[in-house]
């Protein structure tokens, strides 16, 4: 057994179902499905001990910049009406 934790991906190849169907279904969007597709993801999730607290590769792929703005070189003020350096 892989000490990888299950991904959605892993469920998708497992039931042949779509990735798609997959995250739609683990998401509870599960209103346009098939009760039985339903199950079946439900089971595979199980049998396959799938985590749901576990972030998708999506989620911690991409590192957040901590601000989005970079201090001023030239040390301007910022107008607090326009938001524009005087």
């Amino acid at each position: 057994m892989s000490s990888r934790p299950t991904t959605q991906r892993d469920l998708a190849n497992h039931t042949g179902l779509s990735l798609m169907t997959v995250s739609r279904i683990l998401r509870e969007d599960i209103e346009k499905f098939d009760p039985r597709t339903v199950e079946r993801v439900r089971r595979a999730a199980k049998e396959l001990r799938y985590d749901l607290r576990v972030p998708g590769m999506a989620a911690t792929s991409s590192p957040q910049s901590e601000s989005r703005s970079a201090p001023s070189a030239s040390g301007a003020h910022r107008s607090s009406s326009t938001g524009f350096a005087t």
